[in-house]
């Protein structure tokens, strides 16, 4: 018969964190995952690449997490929006932790509300920020922001709380939309981008993707497109019968 041991929870040592879970060691030296590492990364792990000289990076959160700022040169920060200076430009790979996870729900590398973009997201600077992975570290992510960046790509693959992007201006080429089954409002002006896949963006409103080099627009067969009141993709090289119109209710 398997004996499943007991374990009584300790404070202090006792607890410790090994990748983004933490650990707990109980009576006679057991050791078993923390509850609540089931349903995920307790310990949301963003890991972002800047260019410039200069830095300032803006978060939201809910709650009383603990943030901390783990920069290239081996400092740290701690707070949601630090300034780091380096003094020269050069490629720099930084990294954000959040715990606990679900407490992480805005990342923000600039915004200026461009084309209509909602009030109640920070207006903020944009940064020179040219990767960001890790986003599926934060289970309640509901914005992300990088307006007038220089970001290329992004997989916000599985966010399901994920409700908006904002990328006016910016640089995107392609972004991984599978899964994002709660976003609202895609902002897509003004950057690269050559295809979109919205099949699993059932609940999408707003639409906004002038001026790429869209090919072609998936919408699937799940419904997405159904709560649709805003479609904006002129200048693009594709035809109108990519669109299917006729199921939009705009």
């Amino acid at each position: 018969m398997l004996l499943t041991p007991r374990l009584r929870l300790l404070s202090g040592p006792f607890v410790q964190r090994l990748g983004a879970h933490r650990w707990i060691k109980g009576v006679g030296n057991w050791w078993g995952l923390h509850p609540g590492a089931g349903a995920g990364p307790l310990i949301a792990t963003i890991t972002f690449r800047s260019t410039g000289a200069d830095l300032s990076p803006l978060v939201e959160v809910s709650g009383t997490p603990e943030v901390q700022w783990a920069w290239s040169d081996g400092t740290t920060a701690s707070g949601l929006s630090p300034t780091k200076t380096f003094g020269s430009a050069a490629p720099r790979v930084h990294t954000l932790t959040v715990d606990p996870a679900t407490d992480l729900i805005g990342i923000n590398f600039g915004y200026d509300a461009g084309d209509s973009g909602p009030s109640w997201i920070p207006l903020h600077p944009a940064q020179s920020v040219d990767q960001c992975s890790g986003l599926q570290s934060a289970p309640n992510l509901r914005y992300w922001t990088a307006a007038q960046g220089i970001i290329t790509t992004m997989d916000f693959s599985g966010l399901a709380h994920l409700t908006h992007i904002e990328s006016f201006q910016g640089s995107l080429i392609t972004a991984n939309l599978i899964g994002c089954t709660g976003l609202i409002r895609a902002n897509f002006e003004q950057n690269h981008m050559t295809s979109l896949d919205f099949t699993d963006c059932v609940l999408l409103e707003d639409f906004r993707g002038t001026n790429n080099s869209l090919a072609f627009v998936e919408w699937g067969n799940k419904g997405a497109g159904q709560y649709l009141w805003h479609h904006c993709a002129m200048n693009n090289p594709l035809g109108t019968t990519r669109f299917q119109f006729n199921r939009f209710p705009v």
